[in-house]
């Protein structure tokens, strides 16, 4: 008698759309055969497109759709709007906000103009609370902001408890990287941050603090081998393979997302690479593929 084979049950957090990152992880959770998504939740600004974008990503790559809900479009911190002007733009026609990031440009390789994939009804802070309480240590994989766990444990405490782990895109710590300092103290919005990482914290610094008080072990992904480019093989066959599943898309919105990231990372001061992608997130998915057991 064949023993199944073990599949790692996951629940996904994105800020879908605006890094091809959390693109190319999502597609590869998506077309594993040894990862459950048991869920997509979606945080950020225009965090319904960004819920849709992941629909029909979905239904581009022939897969069965996860469920996905829409999560917090606003950080849990009120410090962040003094940090940031709403005045200051990046060269060229991308205005940034003084809030979530949204450049505007995000729909534009996923969504035709009247197209609105359905989505779930039930939030993405309610569907947290439902599943960590179904499945206490759910494996939770967090790719942008905080929020949507802060917000859940605020209005539930037991929710703390119930994360066994968070694996987060995200810096760790009490103090800021020089990098960070070198853009908030110039009065740039953090949406110049020059990673992902970084941005995913600062932006809502309150989120992650309320998640350590309220005892939540966050683990941070690492982030060797963290740029996608010639050195990567490994990460090239991961890519192949999503496309050969139906991921044409994702080279469109990495080759949107690299004069975007150039631009943004230049008026901060940081030098670019020519194919800035990282492979954390993309990394973090093989490696729950490698580890699969169910849970229990």
């Amino acid at each position: 008698m064949n023993t199944p084979e073990a599949r790692c049950p996951l629940l996904l957090d994105l800020e879908l759309g605006t890094d091809a990152a959390q693109a190319v992880a999502f597609a590869e959770a998506m077309v594993s055969t040894r990862i459950e998504l048991v869920a997509v939740t979606v945080v950020g600004r225009e965090a319904t497109q960004r819920a849709r974008m992941a629909v029909k990503l979905a239904d581009l790559f022939h897969c069965r759709r996860p469920s996905v809900h829409v999560g917090s479009r606003t950080p849990l911190a009120a410090s962040i709007r003094e940090q940031c002007s709403p005045e200051v733009v990046a060269p060229g026609p991308v205005p940034l906000q003084p809030d979530f990031r949204w450049f505007g440009y995000e729909p534009e390789e996923w969504l035709e103009p009247t197209e609105e994939p359905a989505i779930e009804s039930e939030s993405a802070v309610e569907a947290i609370r439902r599943l960590l309480a179904a499945q206490p240590g759910l494996h939770v994989l967090a790719l942008g902001p905080l929020t949507n766990f802060a917000q859940a444990v605020r209005r539930w405490p037991e929710c703390a408890r119930q994360i066994g782990q968070l694996r987060w895109w995200g810096e760790v710590g009490a103090s800021r990287s020089p990098r960070v300092e070198r853009v908030l103290a110039a009065g740039l919005p953090a949406a110049l941050l020059p990673t992902s990482a970084a941005y995913n914290r600062w932006i809502d610094p309150d989120a992650y603090d309320h998640l350590c008080a309220a005892g939540v072990r966050i683990e941070p992904l690492s982030n060797r081998g963290d740029w996608l480019g010639p050195h990567a093989a490994g990460a090239e066959s991961q890519a192949a393979r999503q496309e050969a599943a139906g991921g044409r898309l994702l080279r469109s919105h990495i080759r949107l997302w690299e004069p975007i990231q150039r631009r943004l990372l230049s008026a901060a001061g940081f030098p670019t690479s020519p194919r800035s992608v990282s492979l954390a997130p993309l990394a973090e998915v093989i490696r729950l593929e490698r580890d699969a057991r169910p849970l229990g």
